[in-house]
Order: C-alpha cells, then structure tokens, then sequence
C-alpha cells in the first residue's frame, strides 16, 4: 500500500489518467501547417537572413585574425587555436576604460587550460 500523498503507479488517479490519454493521443510530429497561425515559427526574411550572414561572416574573419595574432607566441595554433577564440569569447572578464589615455583593457578570468591562460 502506497503511504499517503504519494503517488500510486499501479493505480492512477482519474485526473492523472485523463492526462496521459491527452499526452498520448497528441501527435508527436506535426506540420507547419498544422501550427496554430499565432505560434508557427516562419521562416526568416530575406533582409534578416542576409544581416545574420554578414555577422557571421565578420565573425569569421575576426576570429581568422586573431587566430594569426596568436600563431606566433602559441605553437598549436592550427590544431585547436580556434577553440582557444571561442573560449576567450565566452569567458568572463573585468573591463577597465581610462578615457584620459583613451585605452580600453580587457582582463580575461581563468581558462580552462593553464597553457590558455599563458597568452
């Protein structure tokens, strides 16, 4: 016998039971079509779809030249200096501005890497 307020899985409640019968009988794939019109997900616009592309782009490029500013003081550069990028991208870090010497520091947190953090 189950103790009180539990759960019983040998005998579902009713309300329970409805539940499963709704979860069970909704399709588990349907077609865009067949989304109500104010959640269907549609596709991007054209002008949308070309912006994503050029900051893609750029963030490619950016990351290319990082990547050859680092060749020369980090030996692996081309095996895993792109996953290096990424994670200094996504690491936290202090920002320091000194508007007299018109400077901008950038202070990275620990990497996961000790050799990372040699840069």
């Amino acid at each position: 016998m189950a103790p009180s307020g539990k759960f019983n899985f040998r005998h579902p409640s009713p309300v329970i039971e409805n539940q499963w019968n709704i979860k069970m009988s909704t399709p588990y794939k349907i077609t865009l079509d067949q989304m109500p019109e104010q959640i269907r997900h549609n596709k991007l616009k054209t002008e949308s779809k070309k912006l994503k592309n050029i900051i893609v782009v750029l963030s490619y490029r950016g990351e290319c030249d990082i990547k050859n500013i680092i060749a020369p003081v980090y030996k692996n550069t081309e095996n895993d200096g792109r996953k290096l990028i990424q994670e200094i991208f996504t690491t936290d870090a202090d920002i320091a501005i000194d508007n007299q010497a018109k400077t901008c520091t950038v202070t990275l947190h620990t990497l996961s890497s000790p050799r990372h953090n040699d840069l």
